[in-house]
Formats: structure tokens, C-alpha cells, sequence
């Protein structure tokens, strides 16, 4: 954090980011699965957030944004780890809007949904293999369930991010706001 402060010459703004924990239903995982992903998604969440504080102070208009998953608003079996410890990230987030609010820092989650990704394709994959169907059979099932009727794209989340640590969202903070095509669009 430091070096990238001194590079940079401060800091505005973080996005929390980390690739997925271990795909699997509750019985496929191990304790030792449980640890890695708590330490993944919860540990890193918290050390970001400490090393980063004293750096956002400083800035004028300061924002955080966790990116987690739509799976915390609607659970999937298949993504046990992700669906349950991501929910974590959401708790984090109203606690520090309202305990950084104070000093100017806005602090906000976006739930991604499907989203074209390798591991998107990973799961796809995993769907395929074990209801029997095609990838093109699952890929299109899952389309089906999404209001807007497709996948998202990396660019999408993006987009949301950025408006999101932009001043145009000077007065949002503490929000979870679903990127899902529809799909689970329930803002907790």
C-alpha cells in the first residue's frame, strides 16, 4: 500500500477484487477449503481496508467498493464458499459506511451475477458434466433465468465500479447494488 501511495501520490479510491474460492457443494469441502477461503475473501477484505484508511483520509473524495456476488442475495449450491463467507463482505460494508461516513469515505458492495468470466465457463463446465446437457444446453438454461435474457460482461462491473467511485455517486454509501441482469435485483 505504501509503495503504491508513493507512486501514486495518494489515494482516492479502492476496489476489493479476488478471484473465486474453490467451486463445490457444502460435502465436497474440506475445513482446509473453508480456511483458504475465509482468508481469500474475508482476510483480504480486512487487510485493504486497514492499510488503505489512512491513505483515503487524506484524499477529497474518497470511496472503497467491495465486489462480491449476487450469490450472497440468492445462494448456489455449487458455490458454497462463495455464496456464504461473501456475505461477510456485505456486513463489512454497512459497518464502515457508517463508521467512516464521518471522515468523507463512501463505502459500497456490487453483486455481480453472471458474468462472462473463465469462471463462468468453469461452472458452466462443472453444470454440464453433472445434469448431463450440453455447454451450449446450460449456457442458454441460464439465460433463460435472467430477465434481460444474457450474460453480463467484465466491462459491465466496470462500468458500475466506476460510476461508483465517481463524484457522481457523492451521496452512496452503505449500498449493495446488484449487477445480475435481473436476475436476483434485490438491493439489501
Amino acid at each position: 500500500m505504501n509503495a503504491t501511495v508513493s507512486l501514486l501520490g495518494g489515494l482516492d479510491a479502492i476496489v476489493y477484487n479476488t478471484g473465486p474460492p474453490k467451486p463445490g457443494r457444502f460435502l465436497d469441502l474440506s475445513m482446509s477449503d473453508w480456511n483458504y477461503a475465509s482468508r481469500l475473501l474475508i482476510f483480504s477484505a480486512l487487510w485493504i481496508t486497514y492499510y488503505s484508511i489512512p491513505h483515503l483520509s487524506r484524499s477529497p473524495h474518497p470511496s472503497m467498493v467491495f465486489i462480491t456476488s449476487s450469490a450472497t442475495r440468492e445462494p448456489m449450491m455449487s458455490i458454497a464458499l462463495s455464496s456464504t463467507l461473501r456475505v461477510a463482505i456485505h456486513g463489512l460494508v454497512k459497518i464502515l459506511s457508517k463508521e467512516l461516513g464521518p471522515m468523507g469515505i463512501r463505502v459500497n458492495a456490487i453483486m455481480p451475477g453472471y458474468i462472462e468470466t473463465s469462471r463462468f465457463y468453469q461452472l458452466v463446465e462443472k453444470r454440464a458434466a453433472r445434469e448431463e446437457k450440453s455447454r451450449e444446453e446450460v449456457v442458454e438454461d441460464i439465460k433463460n433465468s435472467i430477465p434481460l435474457r444474457r450474460i453480463g460482461s467484465p466491462r459491465e462491473i466496470g462500468k458500475v465500479v466506476a460510476f461508483l467511485i465517481s463524484p457522481y455517486a457523492s451521496y452512496v454509501t452503505g449500498a449493495s447494488i446488484p449487477v445480475d441482469g435481473g436476475r436476483a435485483s434485490v438491493i439489501f
